[in-house]
């Protein structure tokens, strides 16, 4: 076989090789209706919904015989686990360092509240008083601490207080008494000029 025949025969493989690998000639697109089940799907890599997140939330307390904001880090991914976790807190009362910053608390030692419905903007909270109750004077500052700690929560407009499951009166700029829901407004006349301590001031 002479180099020119080899070289022909050569030439001759590579165009039968590619003409049977290539994609078939077409003259216009051709559409796709169907996708493979596995590109189909949804994506599965959203974030669990359930899974807690860092934030921020408010607990009020008192200083200079006025209602002063103190934020707090919590983990919550919803309105009701914030509402349990600021109660706790505002329930232990100032830490030693708040309290080293002239922070105080009006609700008595050995408090309990505990949020019991949470629907539609509206809590519910039930008050078990572990010691001796707040006098008449400082009653409305701590009535004051819980609706503003609980209505610094998004998602929570107003509040009712109840003891034992039973709806109790609360106190109202001077002297009246309500069962009616409760909002901030109610006690912004106790709100300190410093509205917001951070946790180093």
């Amino acid at each position: 076989m002479t180099r020119s025949q080899i070289l022909r025969w050569m030439l001759m493989v590579l165009v039968l090789v590619s003409s049977g690998c290539g994609a078939p000639d077409q003259s216009s697109p051709e559409v796709v209706t169907q996708v493979p089940y596995e590109l189909s799907r949804p994506s599965t890599a959203s974030t669990d919904p359930t899974r807690e997140a860092d934030a921020t939330l408010e607990v009020w307390l008192v200083r200079d015989s006025a209602l002063v904001a103190v934020p707090v880090p919590a983990r919550a991914s919803t309105a009701e686990s914030a509402a349990a976790q600021v109660m706790r807190r505002l329930a232990s009362g100032p830490s030693d360092d708040e309290r080293a910053r002239g922070f105080s608390t009006a609700l008595s030692p050995g408090v309990r509240l505990s949020v019991t419905s949470l629907r539609d903007g509206h809590a519910v909270l039930d008050i078990r008083q572990g010691g001796q109750a707040p006098g008449a004077g400082e009653l409305p500052l701590a009535v004051g601490q819980v609706v503003l700690t609980l209505t610094s929560i998004p998602g929570v407009d107003d509040v009712s207080l109840t003891a034992d499951g039973e709806r109790i009166p609360a106190p109202l700029p001077g002297g009246v008494l309500t069962e009616r829901p409760l909002d901030a407004r109610d006690y912004t006349y106790l709100i300190g000029s410093d509205l917001t301590a951070s946790p180093s001031d």
